[in-house]
């Protein structure tokens, strides 16, 4: 019983101390930490290199260093999560509307497929672009109707891109991209599947210097 005591009274002085010293999130930490809980989906693993069929789960605006913005898809399987982005440049928006259209016509019904094509061809800016991405994942989301999904190719860049990760150390570039199809798969994807995977490129680290547009 006095042990019981002794350890109430220890913590209760422990608590008086928390409260007069409390420690405050710092601002500049705050927001990448709310950030951080909110898209935490309980733990799951990023996807690596090679081709996975996924479901898009979300999207959401992204700007890149060079303040180009983009369309960013948010993607994820039984392996894990991962995500892809498309960009809303004025050199890039025709392409990306290509591609989204894609995306909307494989995931259409079969007699909503010519609708899906009239409806994306007649679409000529970035925001009403992502309003129909948007509007279409959101939906898709719910649980009514079907999920969005799609392939994701995850390979070292083609052009040899490198980065410089946070210890100091060259690593080839990482391109994600969204096709409607499975590719036929790379001599690097292969063996990344063979051996279990890759390693992972956080998206921070991804080389963003040398868009396409």
């Amino acid at each position: 019983m006095a042990n019981d005591k002794d350890a109430a009274k220890e913590q209760k002085g422990l608590f008086d101390k928390l409260e007069k010293n409390d420690v405050k999130v710092a601002d500049d930490k705050a927001k990448e930490m709310k950030e951080n809980i909110i898209n935490n989906k309980g733990g799951a693993n990023y996807l690596g290199i090679g081709i996975h069929e996924v479901t898009v789960t979300a999207v959401e605006l992204r700007e890149a260093s060079t303040g180009t913005m983009g369309i960013k898809f948010l993607v994820e399987n039984q392996e894990g999560r991962s995500d892809a982005s498309m960009w809303l440049s004025e050199g890039a928006l025709p392409y990306t509307i290509e591609n989204v259209s894609r995306l909307m016509v494989h995931n259409a019904k079969e007699e909503n497929k010519d609708k899906a094509r009239t409806h994306m061809s007649n679409i000529a800016s970035a925001k009403e672009l992502f309003d129909t991405v948007k509007q279409t994942i959101d939906e898709r989301a719910k649980g009514k109707t079907e999920p969005f999904t799609c392939y994701l190719s995850i390979r070292e860049s083609k052009n040899g891109d490198t980065y410089t990760n946070k210890d100091g150390e060259v690593k080839p570039s990482i391109e994600r991209n969204l096709l409607s199809y499975k590719p036929k798969a790379s001599a690097a994807q292969n063996v990344a599947k063979a051996v279990g995977g890759a390693e992972v490129v956080p998206e921070d680290e991804l080389n963003m210097n040398d868009l396409p547009f």
